[in-house]
């Protein structure tokens, strides 16, 4: 009989077929097909004799049995393992980000720890930090954006890392499911930005303890899910997941936690649909629409008629013929005094506009006229929700939205807009509601509606479509007419034709507070039909035009070519010249601001070959 266990170890690999390497330490494990050895095979630090330890996971029993042994094999002196005493069967280093050993954990059976610093001192006196296990394999799949996997004890992390290659860790204190913060700051802050994803066992403490990992690790880490392992046993671990032949992608989800994932589906389960238009080709469906303009132009006026047309059914589109209710957020206009007779003389349905004064307290107050604050957005989405399915209204009217965004928002910030922009746009989609609002164009140069819009790029950039809104290049003199052309859109064709509006005074008669009648009027749009040719372009161009100082070339080309038409070249410079002032060289460069239409014809005169140029404006 040999001495030592190590060699009884050896001696019944080898009649097993197993392979021995590195000195002993290493050999194919007797208890699964193993190509590439995973068993360890180690001098034991707590008693004279050897612990044996398969990487893949398999039992140590398990792996005793293949070969013929037991337990008591394991010591030198056999008759000192009687079973009244402990056995060592693994231990697991700690370490610094760096690999330096701070601290080992031994496991011994029956299933009990010990701790042995790195400087020989037993129990973990002294030692702060205390890290995550494998913490260098921690650091390193954070960097790389790989998920770290979270268990309850160094046996099942270890398994994970030799059976699938994935970086598992757990913390010094999962064996203790008793503690309500069980992940320490420096724990935390190894998986501060990180994909988490823990295992829980199926028993209830190990339930409670991923759950708070999970609490934990909320606003820390970049993503947590929490999975249980899908083995029929209510104090299955990871390993026993493994053991039963399952993969990690039948773990199964614990639901009351909070975690964050990404929605994934395959293209082929999706049934394709169409975009569906409030106003066809305009307006979609669940989504936000701007409507920006100059001051003075009646973006406001033309809205109403908008909203009015949709309570009677009238305005092109999905809803074409079914009346539909309506809300108005009408936070800067008088409501009785300007908002009522704007509605009422534009002939909208009045029983199906809805109008929110803003928000109040409930209880708050006993007077018949409480106190009002503004309406919010987004914080207030969830009240806007409840009056939307109330009311089943389509449409939800910001005017304006500039009072409706939080106070503490930087609305130049491109980032912090574009985010409050996303929530509302969500909303109106899974509430299935339309959110329409005007917005203001300031007087700079250019036709660039995400440059000459008001505060930052994200108003234009982070909404579904846009409106915009623009006095009427051949309007008669004297009349307030304009156009609404579709200036953005994320769901359609771009180059439709736009629509005129003429805005018309309507009288109507009120009762002061003495009973008496008293005549007023207000704006109300009219729909003059389609402006032929492309509408972005036309609006763009009127929206320069609109912008024209005058006296300039620019200017006078414009009205030039306006009043004449087709004009042969050496005329307009003729003219420029001695009727404006402009030399021939400004008056060609204005031709190219202006992207003049250049009309040649060719001919022979007198047996000579001719070329005039035309000019027209587009």
């Amino acid at each position: 009989m040999t001495d030592t266990a190590m060699e009884r170890v050896h001696d019944a690999l080898r009649d097993h077929g197993s392979d021995i390497t590195g000195n002993g330490r290493k050999a194919q494990c007797p208890a699964h097909d193993d190509r590439h050895p995973s068993l360890s095979v180690s001098p034991a630090t707590q008693f004279d004799g050897v612990v044996v330890k398969c990487q893949a996971g398999c039992d140590t029993d398990d792996v005793l049995a293949a070969i013929g042994m037991t337990t008591a094999d394991l010591y030198d002196n056999p008759l000192h393992s009687n079973g009244s005493h402990s056995v060592e069967i693994a231990h697991y280093d700690y370490t610094d980000a760096t690999g330096a050993l701070l601290f080992f954990k031994i496991r011994k059976e029956p299933k009990t720890f010990l701790i042995k610093q790195a400087n020989g001192t037993w129990g973990l006196k002294g030692v702060d930090p205390r890290p995550l296990y494998r913490l260098p394999e921690v650091i390193a799949a954070v960097k790389a954006r790989r998920p770290v996997w979270l268990v309850e004890g160094e046996k099942d992390a270890d398994r994970l890392v030799a059976s699938l290659g994935v970086c598992a860790t757990t913390n010094f204190d999962g064996g203790d499911k008793t503690r309500t913060d069980p992940l320490r700051q420096e724990n935390l802050d190894s998986l501060r930005g990180a994909d988490v994803r823990i295992i829980a066992d199926r028993d209830d403490p190990g339930k409670n303890h991923a759950r708070a990992c999970a609490g934990q690790l909320t606003g820390v880490a970049k993503s947590v899910l929490v999975y249980e392992p899908a083995v029929e046993d209510e104090h299955a671990d990871v390993s026993d997941h493994l053991n039963a032949g399952h993969t990690l992608a039948e773990l199964i989800r614990v639901g009351g936690v909070p975690c964050r994932e990404l929605e994934m589906v395959r293209a082929s389960d999706i049934r394709a649909t169409h975009v569906k238009y409030l106003w066809k080709d305009r307006i979609p469906m669940r989504a936000m629409t701007l409507a920006p303009g100059e001051e003075g132009i009646g973006k406001t006026t033309v809205i109403t008629r908008i909203l009015a047309d949709i309570t009677c059914g009238t305005l092109p589109g999905e809803l074409y013929g079914t009346p539909r209710n309506v809300i108005v957020l009408a936070a800067e206009d008088s409501i009785d005094a300007v908002v009522i007779p704007r509605f009422r003389e534009a002939g909208a349905d009045m029983k199906r506009v809805f109008i929110i004064k803003g928000g109040i307290t409930a209880g708050a107050s006993d007077d018949d006229d409480p106190e009002r604050d503004d309406v919010i957005l987004p914080a207030d989405l969830a009240l806007l929700e409840t009056k939307v399915r109330e009311t089943n209204a389509v449409v939800v009217n910001v005017d304006s939205l500039v009072t409706s965004l939080p106070d503490g928002l930087n609305s130049i910030a491109y980032k912090a807009t574009a985010k409050i922009l996303k929530q509302i746009n969500l909303w109106a989609d899974r509430v299935n509601v339309v959110v329409l609002a005007p917005w203001h164009i300031n007087k700079g140069q250019g036709t660039d509606t995400a440059i000459r819009m008001m505060d930052s790029r994200a108003f234009r950039t982070a909404v579904r479509s846009m409106l915009l809104v623009v006095p009427d290049p051949d309007a008669p003199e004297g009349t307030t007419q304009g156009i609404v052309a579709l200036d953005k859109s994320n769901v359609g064709d771009i180059h439709i034709p736009a629509m005129r509006y003429r805005i018309v005074k309507a009288p109507y008669t009120v009762l002061d507070d003495d009973g008496k009648e008293i005549t007023a009027n207000c704006g109300v749009a009219e729909w003059a039909g389609e402006v032929n040719g492309d509408g972005r372009a036309i609006a763009r161009r009127a929206l320069e035009q609109s912008n024209e100082q005058p006296g300039t070339t620019k200017a006078w080309l414009r009205k030039y070519l306006k009043d004449n038409g087709r004009t042969w070249r050496e005329d307009v410079v003729t003219a420029a010249e001695e009727l404006g002032g402009h030399s021939e060289r400004s008056i060609s460069h204005a031709a190219k601001v202006l992207d003049v239409i250049r009309d040649e014809e060719h001919g022979h005169q007198d047996g000579h070959p001719y070329r005039h140029v035309y000019w027209r404006l587009r």
